[in-house]
Formats: structure tokens, sequence, C-alpha cells
């Protein structure tokens, strides 16, 4: 039941501070916080190619190496070398003598992945990878190599752990064909897609690039999923030595994502939609999103030690009939296939190039491998660097990865995190991990949202948590990560920031890691920001919160208390006070002027009063509830929120929470 104090008069605030719950003071009581720092070696990987006499004779010293634009003067170069090649030698070249040449330091197991990424597949691509991998496997997971085979898909998953039976390969490679999650048509509608533009243009100049507009967006926001999922799975093996490749199908992969949707209409097109006052829609496309996604992928590969060999495998584009646009798309997917191959130090096949060539190809480069390492003191951290490295012999030219990257202590922490949460053995979460976005505003056509990734308090008398959060939203990526120990059982651990968001989808990955027991937990969430004006009335997210003892950290610094935001399967505590937010944006047709009704159902019905809002300047507000503590008794609950224009309701939604006694809700916590 619901037990209203006698005396008490509600309130309800627009962006409203959360502090306001919680009521902290300037300078709390630390919990013993700590962050801890690591430092590690930069290694390079080098193939060497010329004759074979020239590349044998080439000695440390041959090597000059430049990294960022400093010259390295002290490095140390380890050759790895496999079995030597079948055959006579090369014509010209002399044999040497078994007996009076030092035997050669062996190159270790190679780790092979087979990474298929689905939604930038076509149908035929598909198919004919499938193929590729299966002639693949046999060939390279032998004489101790280990291979792993990975989809992005509907879901992504790792289908074949690492191993060292080319058969477990073969089987998944059989399974994940069969799985139809595993299959993305969007590469294969692009064609349709397309027409469906050009139809439209003989009929409805301004429908047509409204579409055009919107598939845009919604391939460049795929295209920022899928880099942002191989960054984090590249993090994975970080800690496997090299020589670490991944073959990466891909037929449509492109940096510029969407825009050849927009390049069938010309600047004076453009022109004529911005005097129409469309300025959005006339807006020239800048996939900053994309790009620094496609960075980030380099520069996690390159920080791993990891080379990338990229393979179109859909083959040579047949003509389309009609008037469907080819060359320039295909170009600019193979231009990213080729680059993200080139940075890596691997190579790209394009145009459906055989597995024989392939395998050969990827075979010689790792013949002979030339592992450089340097201590990278004094280089900037957490940037892209690039790396030029000659031999003085004009006969023999190094093939190496065109960037390195020296991470810092926060990014690898944050790269590990992230990698635990595409790690297949750490898919199951040993405790809860909470990711809750809690709206604040809407401001010059941007939300405005907090998010939060806690884990509740366990029976643990200390813990050491690492927390790892990534944001990917239409033209923004944010990483974040913090290491924060606690001394008492029962306190929870929180890793919070306020990010903006455009209108359209996002997703939110997060992972947390104990270190002294080993505990993983990871979590997904994906939602969409509607577009302001699309609906009549839109309602959320919502969030429930309550002032809480705990470790938050905001990127900045740490406190021991704060508001918690719980999500629906978290109970809340009747002794604490509570705020329920809501976020009521209006559409394009609906009056500046709106009525909001809410109403909280448990054992009896509480109403608030009426709520009367001005949508003239924005089109969203936020509509906060405050409850005193012990207002409620322990029970479920429903708030019901309604939106009217006089006695018309334009929109309703309901949100369901449980609230607990606090000796409860510690035992369902421990």
């Amino acid at each position: 039941m619901i037990r209203w104090p006698r005396g008490w008069s509600y309130s309800c605030a627009f962006l409203a501070p959360l502090v306001a719950l919680a009521q902290a003071p300037e300078e709390p009581s630390p919990l013993p916080f700590r962050e801890r720092a690591a430092v590690h070696l930069v290694q390079l990987d080098v193939t060497l190619t010329g004759p074979a006499n020239a590349v044998r004779a080439v000695r440390p010293e041959d090597f000059v190496l430049e990294v960022g634009g400093r010259t390295i003067e002290r490095f140390s170069v380890d050759r790895l070398c496999g079995p030597p090649p079948e055959g006579a030698p090369s014509p010209g070249e002399r044999t040497p003598s078994p007996p009076e040449s030092p035997p050669e330091p062996r190159l270790g197991p190679t780790t092979y992945v087979f990474y298929f990424d689905q939604p930038h597949l076509t149908q035929a691509g598909r198919a004919f990878a499938v193929e590729m991998a299966r002639e693949l496997i046999p060939r390279f997971v032998r004489d101790g190599n280990r291979g792993m085979l990975v989809s992005n898909g509907a879901r992504f998953e790792t289908v074949g752990p690492l191993t060292e039976n080319p058969q477990s390969l073969l089987d998944a490679l059989a399974r994940m064909a069969r799985d139809l999650d595993h299959w993305d048509p969007f590469a294969q509608g692009e064609d349709a897609r397309l027409r469906e533009i050009l139809d439209a243009l003989r009929e409805d100049h301004h429908h047509a690039l409204n579409l055009a507009h919107l598939y845009y967006q919604e391939e460049l926001w795929r295209t920022e999923r899928d880099l942002r999922r191989f960054s984090m799975f590249l993090g994975t093996l970080a800690d496997l030595a090299p020589p670490k490749v991944v073959v990466y199908f891909a037929d449509t992969l492109r940096v510029n994502a969407g825009e050849h949707y927009l390049k069938l209409f010309g600047e004076a097109a453009r022109r004529q939609i911005v005097a129409s006052g469309e300025e959005s829609l006339a807006a020239t496309p800048r996939p900053l999103g994309a790009i620094t996604l496609l960075d980030s992928v380099v520069d996690e590969a390159s920080a791993h030690g990891v080379r990338l060999y990229t393979v179109e495998a859909q083959g040579l584009a047949p003509a389309l009939s009609g008037e469907v646009p080819t060359t320039a798309r295909v170009r600019d997917a193979q231009d990213t296939l080729s680059g993200l191959a080139l940075e890596t130090g691997g190579r790209a096949f394009l145009n459906g190039v055989k597995a024989e060539r392939i395998a050969s190809a990827i075979e010689e480069d790792l013949r002979c491998l030339y592992l450089i390492s340097f201590d990278p003191a004094g280089l900037p951290e957490d940037q892209p660097l690039p790396v030029k490295l000659t031999v003085r012999n004009p006969k023999v030219r190094a093939q190496v990865r065109g960037r390195v990257v020296v991470q810092s202590a926060s990014r690898r922490l944050t790269s590990r995190l992230l990698a635990a949460f595409a790690s297949p053995e750490e898919r199951t979460s040993d405790v809860p991990l909470h990711v809750v976005v809690v709206p604040a505003g809407f401001d010059e056509g941007r939300y405005t949202a907090l998010v939060q990734v806690w884990v509740p308090g366990t029976a643990q008398a200390a813990a050491t948590w690492d927390l790892g959060i990534s944001v990917v939203a239409f033209e923004h990526v944010t990483d974040r990560s913090v290491r924060l120990s606690v001394s008492r059982p029962g306190i929870p651990v929180v890793l919070q920031g306020t990010f903006t968001f455009r209108a359209g989808p996002y997703e939110i990955v997060a992972v947390a890691h104990e270190t002294r027991s080993d505990l993983v937990s990871s979590a997904r969430v994906e939602g969409v920001w509607p577009k302001p004006g699309a609906q009549p009335v839109h309602l959320g997210p919502f969030a429930a919160l309550q002032p809480s003892r705990a470790a938050f950290h905001d990127g900045e610094r740490t406190k021991d208390q704060g508001p918690l935001a719980y999500p629906p399967e978290e109970p809340l505590r009747p002794d604490r006070p509570t705020a329920l937010r809501e976020l009521v944006c209006r559409g394009a047709d609906a009056p500046a002027r709106l009525r909001v009704e809410r109403e909280l159902v448990g054992a009896s019905r509480a109403p608030f009063p009426g709520l009367e809002l001005e949508l003239r300047d924005e089109p969203c507000a936020l509509v906060q509830d405050l409850i005193p503590a012990g207002t409620m008794t322990p029970g479920a609950f429903r708030y019901h929120v309604r939106v009217l224009d006089g006695e018309r309701t334009l929109g309703e939604t309901e949100h369901q929470f449980l609230v607990v006694a606090p000796q409860a809700a510690r035992a369902t916590r421990e």
C-alpha cells in the first residue's frame, strides 16, 4: 500500500539536478579507491621481401626505425622463421650448408581468426566466404597453429572458440552457415534501396531525398556498430603471442558509409532544398563516427600486433540492369578494405580471389618474421603514430604496419574490459551488471542523458572492480573505464557519465571485472532516440532513482554517495526518497500546451496533481515526480503516465517496479 504522510505537499521539477536527491556534502568522506598503471613494450612484426640471400643477411643494425617522426635508437630484433618452403631454391640462390649454419629460431604458433561481418556480406559473398573458409581452415590450422571462427550477424558470437582442431572449426562453420541468426540481409538489399530512391525521384524529388537521407543514416549507424564490435573483439587477442592474423570477410564496408545514396543528388539539388527551408536534409554528410571507428579498428590491431587480411568475397560486381549505379560504391568498399589491410601490415584480396592464392600470400608473409621491440617512453599515448622502417640494403623491402598506438594504462584497461564482452569464455555474467539511461532533457536538437553502469554490492569483504563502458551513437563514440576498490561488503560500484545523443539508434556496451575473485559481467543495451515530430507524442526513456551510498566515478572524480538509477529488475527501498523521471516530447501536429497526468498504482491508487506543459521553444520536457521516504510500503507498483490535449489522449505509457524492505533488498544482492 501507499502511505501519504500528513502535511506532505507534492513537488514536480523540470531538469532538477540529481544531486538534490542525495544532498551529498561537498567533500564526502572517501572510500579507499585507487587506480593502477603498468608499462608495456611496443612490438612490431615485420616481413622482409627480396632475394633470399639478401634477406638472410639482414642484421639488427641494418634496421632504421622511426615512430611518430622520432628515430628509435634502442630496440631489439628477434628473427622468427617457420618451416622452410617446399621445393627447390629459387634460381641463382645458393643453398647454405646446414652443418655450417646455426639453427634459426622457429616461429611460434600462429593464431588465425576467420571473421564474418555478415551485415556487409552480400548473399553471393557470404556463400563464397564460407567456401573459402572451408579451404583455408585445414590449410592454416595445423602444426600447432590455432584458429577461431567469429560471426557478427543478428548477434555477435564466437561460433568456434580458439582451438588447434581444424575439424572443430569446420563443424562450427557448417553450423553458422545453416543458422539464419548469422545471416543479415542488409547488404543484399542495397540495390533495392537505390532503386526505390530512383523511382521516387521520378515522382517527388523531396520524398526521394528524404529516403536517401534515411538510408544514409541507417547504413552509417550499422557501420559504426559493426566496426565498434570488431574493434572490441580485437582486444581479446591482446595477450596472445604473435603472429596474430584476422581473415576478415566483407563486401560493402565503407568508411563513407551511406554516401552513395546521397551522391544521387548533386550540389544544385542540395542548394534547392536549403532554399526551401529543409536545411537538415541538405546538410553535407559528415560520417565522423565511421571514420573514427575505422581508425579505432586499426589502432586496436596496431596496439595488439594483429594483421588484417581483408577479403571481398563477392567477386566482380555484375553489370546491373536499370539505373542503379555500381562503380563508385564498389570502389569505396574496396578502398576501405585495402586501407584496413595496409595500415595493419596485411593485404587485401578483392574481386573474389581464390582461396589458394589467399593462403599462399599469407603463408609467404608469415614465412619469416622479424619482431622489433622497443620501450615507448616519451612517445605520445593513445594516438596513432606513423611508423617508418627502412633496411640498409636496397634489395630488401620491409612490410610493416603503417601506424602504432602506445596505449595508456587507462586505454589498456578500457580495451581489456571491452574485449571481455566479446570473449566467449566470459559471456556468462557472474554478477548483475546494470546499464540505465536517465533522461536529462532536450536542447538544440539533441537529447541529454546520464548513463550509469553499476554492480550491486557483493558479500566480499573487499573488492577491486574494473568497469568499462562504450557508448556508440550517430557520429559519436565514447569509451570510459576506471578501477575502483571498496573495503566493505554491500557497496555498489558505479561508473557514470553525461552524454548527448542525436535522434536515431544507439548502443551501450558495458563490462565489469572483479580482479580478486575474477568475477566477470557484461551487458549490452540498444535503443532509439525518436526524431521529434515523428509522432504526436513520444514518452521515454524512464528512470527511477534513489540516493545511495556507493562508489560513484564520473570520469573526473570519485564520491561515496549520490543518486542511483534502478533498472526494473532491481528493487527499490521504501525508506529512501524516490525520483521518477520521464521524458515527454510532442510532435509537429500536437499543440504546444499539453496536460500530463501521472498515477502511482500499488495496493491502492495515488494520483499526482495534474501538470501543464508549454512546449513552444523545445519539443521535449522532463517530468520528474518526487516521492518522500516512507511513502511506499513493500510491494509491486506501476507508474502510469498519460498525455492529453483537452480530453483527447495523445499518448500513454506504464512502468513497473518493485519495492522491498531494506533487509530483503540486501539479501537479494548477496
